[in-house]
């Protein structure tokens, strides 16, 4: 089972990845919220479920879990399209690369031996 430290790790990792790939010498405060924002959705199904023990996966764990970000994934990147095609503004980015960190660490967790719960 990935631990809480992995999640994060690997988060950190990908974060590292992307700057790396973009050439951020000076990052801008949107790009560090991101990171931020991916970061804790990168740990989040274990702050909403504790590891306090092996089975601990529930519904914050679960494929029906990981579909519902799928898709909230999807919904918020048609919105934030459409918000920034009107304003501008890139409001809601956190809000989408949250929605990864949480994906990635449920992916992360389905590859374990326990897997995800179906429910």
């Amino acid at each position: 089972m990935p631990r809480r430290r992995t999640h994060a790790d690997t988060a950190l990792f990908i974060i590292f990845l992307i700057w790396l790939a973009s050439d951020f010498k000076n990052p801008d405060s949107i790009s560090v919220i991101n990171s931020i924002s991916f970061l804790l959705g990168s740990i989040l199904p274990d702050i909403l479920e504790p590891p306090y023990h092996f089975s601990h996966r529930g519904f914050f764990h679960s494929w029906k879990m990981l579909g519902i970000v799928a898709i909230s994934i999807i919904i918020s990147m048609i919105i934030a399209n459409i918000i920034w095609s009107i304003f501008k503004s890139d409001i809601l980015f956190p809000v989408i690369t949250l929605f990864i960190g949480y994906a990635i660490h449920l992916l992360l967790d389905s590859t374990s031996k326990m897997g995800l719960p179906k429910e």
